[in-house]
């Protein structure tokens, strides 16, 4: 189980910990992560998408606008870890932002800047 440390909030193994609760367990062991609501955020989305339930579409399209919201220099690759294609991502942007928020250079999966920078 997944928490972040500074809310104590469960970022991943939800059901974990309802299961241990019929079993009446009263300790789990958890791993903690350091990180803002933000980063909590995209790591519970990538747990889920690795092994828990299927996210829905409006879920998945959802993630990757509050991606970009929270990440306006993220690639449209990048964005795409809320389980959609990089197309579906360009697409998102677009609506959430109106005019795609058009940057002249973009973080891409690899951590790489891409793009015209500084002028």
């Amino acid at each position: 189980m997944l928490v972040q440390r500074g809310t104590m909030r469960i970022i991943d193994g939800m059901h974990r910990v309802q299961a241990a609760r019929l079993r009446g367990e009263l300790l789990i062991e958890v791993q903690f992560f350091d990180g803002d609501d933000e980063a909590s955020f995209l790591r519970s989305v990538k747990a889920n998408i690795a092994h828990g339930l299927p996210l829905s579409w409006q879920d998945r399209e959802a993630a990757a606008e509050r991606f970009i919201r929270a990440y306006p220099q993220w690639s449209d690759r990048a964005v795409a870890a809320a389980g959609i294609s990089a197309k579906s991502a360009r697409s998102v942007r677009q609506r959430a932002t109106g005019d795609g928020q058009h940057l002249d250079a973009r973080v891409g999966l690899d951590g790489r800047v891409r793009g015209r920078c500084c002028g």
